[in-house]
């Protein structure tokens, strides 16, 4: 398709700038914020929604602002895990948002406005999605086994894959174009849906098992508390024991000194001594707190 007016490309290139704004926006709020070369982030941003406007066949080039601006990425704090996933996902769902969108004008009545409606269309259902996958995926966290991450990853990827094989598909078929319209629509309206759902899916399924580590690290801060409680309670019996029994020796040591009995006093001392040294000190307390909650517990 090319542009209708002289109007049409500059319209289109405000828009894509935009686009690159909102597609910034989104990335930071997901990685993190462009902490260095900030200044250098943004302007590349903008020189390169220009440069697509500028090449041929420019119009076909708005298709490709979220690909393009993938050189960005590394602009943003370093998460190779959860930038792989979430941009397969995002260029995924753009894709099928796009395919879909194009069924839709394929069967719409042609008028004179036509370029610069089809283009607003574009650009506002685009910031649409933007905005849905920004909320799904603010909270993601990609700290999940490497298995499931990568069936994770799968998905979209697949779908993807379908969604550009469905194309050449359908053409060959023996289906009216309309027909063949329709059901492109609601195929890749479909996979436009699954792959919001993943991105639920994820959201709910990374909150889950954030909070089931937590809990492990509760019950494991637990497990510490009772086993230092029970540490005390022997090392309580031990003192006591210990107690009562220098109370039985100090009396025996009273007795022979009250009847002179030197060398029997020696000698007990001696042994007391010498019993002293064997007493088992394994359940005495040793002074160590229980570590909190969110520190590295090691004994």
């Amino acid at each position: 398709m090319i542009y209708l007016t002289d109007y049409d490309i500059y319209l289109n290139t405000f828009f894509c700038l935009i686009d690159m704004i909102v597609i910034m926006e989104l990335r930071e709020r997901i990685y993190g914020r462009v902490a260095h070369l900030r200044g250098i982030c943004i302007a590349l941003s903008a020189a390169l929604a220009v440069l697509m406007m500028i090449l041929p066949e420019s119009y076909r080039n708005t298709y490709f602002t979220l690909p393009v601006s993938m050189v960005l990425l590394p602009f943003y704090p370093k998460n190779l895990k959860k930038k792989l996933l979430f941009e397969v996902c995002l260029f995924s769902s753009v894709f099928t948002y796009m395919m879909a969108l194009n069924d839709i004008t394929n069967m719409a009545p042609r008028f004179s406005q036509w370029g610069i409606t089809y283009i607003a269309i574009f650009h506002a259902g685009l910031w649409v999605l933007l905005f849905v996958v920004l909320r799904l995926c603010r909270n993601i966290d990609t700290d999940i086994p490497l298995s499931l991450w990568f069936i994770f990853l799968l998905i979209p990827v697949c779908i993807f894959a379908s969604s550009a094989a469905l194309i050449p598909l359908l053409g060959s078929s023996h289906l009216s174009r309309p027909e063949s319209d329709l059901l492109h629509l609601v195929v890749q309206t479909t996979f436009l849906f699954i792959n919001l759902a993943l991105l639920e899916f994820l959201r709910k399924f990374t909150g889950y098992f954030q909070k089931e580590k937590e809990q492990s690290l509760l019950r494991q801060q637990l497990q510490y508390q009772e086993s230092h409680y029970q540490h005390l309670i022997r090392s309580a019996e031990q003192i006591q024991k210990i107690r009562h029994d220098m109370k039985n020796h100090l009396q025996t040591l009273s007795i022979l000194y009250d009847e002179n009995k030197t060398g029997e006093l020696k000698e007990y001392l001696r042994q007391t001594y010498e019993l002293l040294d064997h007493i088992p000190l394994s359940h005495m307390a040793t002074g160590n707190t229980i570590p909190s909650y969110g520190e590295s517990m090691c004994i």
